[in-house]
């Protein structure tokens, strides 16, 4: 597959991607080159569970971070899965051999109640990849 954007060719280059993914012999999926590849400001994916999607767009806010100094704002269904994203981005980080990059970002979740219909109540929580300054 051909790797179309700065940021599929950085991370298929720089990422030691077994260590970041905490799989032995891991190797990119097709569906994520795909999604790494599109530089459309507005995706629909349609999705299964436990496929990496998580890790990929994680690995994908980074990228941004890093090559463009651009921050990423995810909103999840709550804390935990919030924090997921958060671990899956250090360790991205932490596996990236690239020199010159600092030893972490500024990489942060919070959470916060939305009022839903009727009297139920959903805990949202955001986190935010920072842009490398």
């Amino acid at each position: 597959m051909e790797l179309q954007t700065d940021r599929c060719q950085f991370l298929v280059n720089c990422l030691d991607l077994s260590e970041a993914a905490q799989v032995d012999g891991a190797r990119w999926e097709r569906f994520q080159l795909d999604h790494l590849n599109d530089d459309g400001q507005l995706r629909i994916e349609d999705k299964a569970r436990q496929i990496a999607w998580s890790f990929t767009v994680a690995a994908e806010a980074l990228a941004n971070a890093v090559l463009y100094a651009e921050s990423t704002i995810f909103v999840s269904i709550n804390l935990e899965e919030a924090r997921e994203k958060v671990r899956y981005a250090k360790r991205i980080l932490e596996n990236l051999n690239v020199g010159g990059l600092p030893s972490s970002l500024p990489i942060t979740s919070w959470a916060w109640n939305l009022p839903m219909a009727g009297a139920f109540s959903h805990c949202r929580a955001v986190h935010r990849v920072a842009r490398r300054e």
